[in-house]
């Protein structure tokens, strides 16, 4: 079997951690004899993709657009000809007639190279979907949407482009063989969203360890240079369903702030802290709570930005505890996974996909409604009353039983082979 993982827009997050999991399992199969990446050329080039480089993996390198001629290029330039007065209209009406729109343009260039990925692969694996334009193509097609985030809260991507990715993720879901959740809460949501035929959707979990997960890497020293010696961390970028304008709110009540800071990271967190002025509406949110609480930068609270992967692990084995407000998760949260396997305590939104990815766990898990800063600030509370029994669970539970990447892999092969059976005995 050979695998196209199409995958135009990289997203270095969660996106980039399930990638370089996958991607190396599958490619470890004996049924897969090619794993093919196509990815942006400039990640590939940048060294974002180091860990997939030593896997037995293809890569090809996307682009923006068409490389062009001499004269198109020429065209697509502004002014005169030579100089000469009124041939610029020349130009322009030549660039109209020759050259398409570049919409149009962007959007036939990208189908065009996934049709060259494509031509020696059994099946494409759309792996991210999400914000992708969907192209028609002539070969066995699997998607895995992973939430419907996006679409549950419109004030991410505003009521006109949460529109707009509607219609693009109704095309990927009715042009697909087959579709991988990576739980029964996000098929559910799909259910609600598109209908009933969404309810052949497979659901594979994966919000488990990283295989090679090292905490014992040692942090940059101008890192640990800026970390108090105990906090509770909360790894998590700044859009709105991550929640931190709640956790703040009950964070500012936690009469224990100044010996336990709150150490946040991911995307964006750096405009949290008190020198920025952010543009993006949700953190200038969440900074004016900040400072109409006066909670105090490096002392209440840690805004690091966004950390290399190297780095979450030893930054989560260090805290007293890990914090997980989120509003939604597809499907389960790495991060509480990794607390867990480190045997680090964890307080969570009780949600239905938190609730589904933690019911196989042994750990006691400190359970509150995501939209009440009462209910953070109790469970709070209640871990440092109770730390030693949360802590003694979570050490106990690192021998809970987990799947492993191979496991995983071993499944979505499984559906990649069922999309190309039906692609080859349609009913």
């Amino acid at each position: 079997m050979k695998i196209l993982v199409w995958c135009p827009h990289l997203n270095m997050g969660g996106g980039g951690r399930l990638l370089s999991q996958l991607a190396p399992a599958l490619a470890q199969q004996a049924e897969v004899d090619l794993v093919k990446l196509a990815v942006p050329a400039e990640a590939i080039g940048a060294g974002d993709l180091d860990s997939l480089k030593r896997a037995p993996i293809s890569f090809f390198g996307l682009t923006s657009e068409k490389k062009m001629g001499i004269i198109c290029r020429w065209l697509k330039t502004e002014g005169q000809v030579l100089g000469v007065r009124g041939t610029g209209h020349v130009k322009m009406a030549l660039r109209n007639r020759l050259i398409e729109d570049p919409i149009v343009e962007s959007l036939k260039w990208e189908a065009e190279q996934l049709r060259q990925a494509a031509q020696d692969c059994d099946v494409v694996y759309a792996f991210w979907p999400q914000l992708q334009r969907f192209h028609q193509i002539d070969k066995p097609l699997v998607c895995s949407p992973q939430d419907t985030t996006n679409l549950d809260f419109p004030e991410i991507l505003g009521w006109k482009q949460t529109r707009d990715e509607y219609a693009r993720a109704e095309q990927w879901l009715n042009g697909a063989q087959r579709i991988i959740v990576s739980s029964q809460c996000t098929k559910n949501n799909l259910v609600r969203l598109f209908g009933d035929h969404c309810k052949s959707a497979v659901v594979i979990p994966h919000a488990i360890l990283p295989s090679g997960a090292n905490p014992t890497v040692s942090l940059d020293p101008s890192l640990l240079r800026k970390l108090p010696e105990r906090y509770i961390v909360y790894p998590g970028n700044i859009t709105a369903h991550k929640n931190h304008y709640t956790l703040l709110a009950a964070w500012a009540r936690f009469l224990g702030r100044k010996q336990y800071p709150l150490v946040l990271f991911g995307s964006d967190t750096e405009m949290l802290n008190e020198t920025s002025s952010p543009l993006d509406s949700q953190a200038a949110r969440v900074v004016g709570l900040i400072r109409r609480k006066q909670l105090q930068q490096d002392e209440d609270f840690y805004a690091l930005g966004y950390l290399a992967d190297a780095y979450v692990l030893p930054l989560i084995e260090r805290a007293a505890a890990l914090i997980m407000p989120s509003l939604a998760e597809g499907g389960g949260s790495y991060p509480v996974e990794e607390a867990l396997s480190l045997g680090v305590p964890v307080l969570c939104s009780d949600i239905p996909v938190m609730r589904e990815h933690l019911a196989g766990r042994s750990a006691k898990i400190g359970w509150f409604d995501p939209e009440s800063p009462e209910s953070i600030l109790r469970a709070i509370n209640d871990l440092f009353d109770n730390y030693d029994d949360y802590k003694r669970t979570a050490l106990n539970a690192i021998r809970d039983p987990r799947y492993t990447w191979e496991d995983i892999a071993a499944q979505y092969v499984g559906v990649f082979q069922s999309a190309i059976d039906q692609a080859r005995n349609p009913v």
